[in-house]
C-alpha cells in the first residue's frame, strides 16, 4: 500500500485552484520578514511561505513566539520545513533543521 505524501497531495490541490507557485523563499525574503513582529509578521510569513492567510489556529499557536527574534525564526523555519511547502532548497532545509524543535 502506499504512504500518503501531504508534499504531493498539497501540490495538486495548489495546481488544481490553479494556483502556480515555482518561486522559491529567498534569504533577502526572509530577512525582511524577520524585521517585522507580532500579527504583521504571521500574516506575512504565511503569505509568503505558505502562500496563504493565517488561520486562527496558527495565528493562537505563534502569536507569542512571533515577538522575539529568535521565535520568529523558530516559526520562518516550522513553516518552511512544513508539508504545505512544496518548494525549499536542500541546502535551506538542512539550515533550518537545528531551528525546528520549540
Amino acid at each position: 500500500m502506499a504512504r500518503f505524501d501531504a508534499r504531493l497531495f498539497m501540490a495538486s490541490v495548489r495546481r488544481e485552484a490553479g494556483e502556480i507557485i515555482n518561486e522559491p523563499i529567498s534569504l533577502r525574503k526572509i530577512h525582511r520578514l524577520l524585521s517585522l513582529t507580532g500579527d504583521t509578521f504571521l500574516s506575512q510569513a504565511y503569505k509568503s511561505i505558505l502562500h496563504r492567510d493565517i488561520d486562527p489556529v496558527g495565528k493562537k499557536g505563534y502569536a507569542k513566539r512571533s515577538l522575539s527574534f529568535f521565535g520568529r525564526i523558530r516559526i520562518i523555519a516550522a513553516l518552511l520545513l512544513s508539508p504545505e511547502q512544496i518548494f525549499v532548497p536542500k541546502w535551506l532545509q538542512y539550515m533550518l533543521l537545528p531551528f525546528r524543535r520549540s
